[in-house]
This record gives C-alpha cells, sequence and structure tokens, in this order.
C-alpha cells in the first residue's frame, strides 16, 4: 500500500522532532537559528503545513546535526521514512565506513525506538539509553527481562551475555582466518581486517 504525502509528512515531522528533541533543542532554538517562524517549524514537525522543501529540511539538519556523519545518517532516514520522496545532498569529508557505523551507533540505531499506535502511525522515541544494545539490557538490574515470556535470574543474564560475547569473538577469529586466505590469493581483504578490528574494539569495551 503507497502511503499518501500526507502520511508522509506526518512520519517525516516526527523524525525531525524526535531529533530534536534528543539533542535538547526546543522549536524556538532552531527556529531562530533557521531564520523561520516558530509557528512554522512546529507545523512542519506536527506534519499539519506543506510538505517541506529540500533546502529547509537540509537547513533543519544542519542545525541539529554534531558531525558530517550524523547528517548522513539522517539524510538516510529521511530517505527511507518518505520512500524516497526526499532525497537530500550529503556532506563531504566522511572518515572511513566503520569509523561512520561507530558514530552511528551512539546517535539514533542504539537509542530509537520505533512503534506504532493504534491508528497504524509510526512513532519514533528517543531515549538516553542504549535501548536497543543487548547489552544494555542483560547488564540492567533495575528491570525485569524475559526471554519468550521467561523470566531471566541474574545468572541467565550473565551466560546469556557470555554466550554473546563468545559469539562475536568467533566471528573476530573466522573473520581472520578469512582474511589471511584472502591476502594469500592478492583479493581485497582490507575491509574484513576494519570489521574484525571493529568487532574486538567493541567487545573490549563492553568487558
Amino acid at each position: 500500500m503507497v502511503e499518501s504525502n500526507d502520511e508522509l509528512k506526518k512520519e517525516l515531522g516526527r523524525f525531525l522532532k524526535s531529533i530534536r528533541k534528543q539533542k535538547g533543542k526546543t522549536a524556538s532554538e532552531i527556529s531562530k537559528q533557521m531564520q523561520y517562524s516558530q509557528g512554522h517549524i512546529s507545523g512542519i514537525e506536527n506534519g499539519v503545513k506543506s510538505f517541506p522543501s529540500n533546502k529547509l529540511i537540509e537547513s533543519y539538519l544542519m542545525n541539529i546535526k554534531d558531525t558530517n556523519e550524523e547528517y548522513n545518517f539522517y539524510v538516510d532516514e529521511i530517505a527511507k521514512i518518505t520512500k524516497n520522496k526526499v532525497k537530500l545532498n550529503k556532506v563531504s569529508n566522511v572518515t572511513n565506513k566503520m569509523e561512520i557505523i561507530d558514530r552511528i551507533m551512539d546517535i539514533p540505531y542504539s537509542r530509537e525506538f520505533i512503534s506504532f499506535d493504534d491508528n497504524n502511525e509510526k512513532n519514533f522515541t528517543i531515549f538516553n539509553i542504549s535501548i536497543n544494545d543487548l547489552h544494555f539490557h542483560l547488564q540492567d538490574i533495575n528491570n525485569y527481562k524475559f526471554y519468550k515470556g521467561i523470566r531471566l535470574t541474574d545468572n541467565d543474564k550473565n551466560n546469556i551475555d557470555k554466550i554473546l560475547n563468545n559469539y562475536f569473538e568467533n566471528k573476530s577469529v573466522i573473520i581472520k582466518e578469512n582474511t589471511k586466505t584472502l591476502r594469500d590469493k592478492n583479493e581485497n581483504w582490507e575491509q574484513l581486517v576494519k570489521l574484525s578490528d571493529y568487532i574486538d574494539d567493541k567487545l573490549d569495551k563492553k568487558n
């Protein structure tokens, strides 16, 4: 089913509003920086204004983002949300791919929770914790955790954490072995090295 412009406009507005709130900025602050009225910006966020121009959205994101990588992440998300109706230009000076992924994990992906209300409208909720990180849930002692309705004990959570950690350690080892094979064959292996290093770095930080 193809979504109407009104539906896409509302989803876009909800997304913009969610990232603004995540940054701790008010609609008044953003509107002043963009040189628009607060009412106009609020109308865009609430989906009651006409579909915003690419220029306006780019200006909004420029006043939200901290890095070029973050801006480009928002550009990709908006393209998905609007079914490619909105295609914004990305900014350059981007570092290597694994560094981009590393930085993005501290932005919406790990903290953004998407849900649907009774009208089947998509809602974005931004948490100040990594709500989508399994490690966070396995370390959380303030809330009960479940697997298919089975309540997990502290021992269960510790064992699951170890199992996942072992899985990624094994994955890194396999990648290194494949890297050696590719190197011996003079094939492209640099990306595998970066992926293995990325996994190792993440595992070290979690331990």
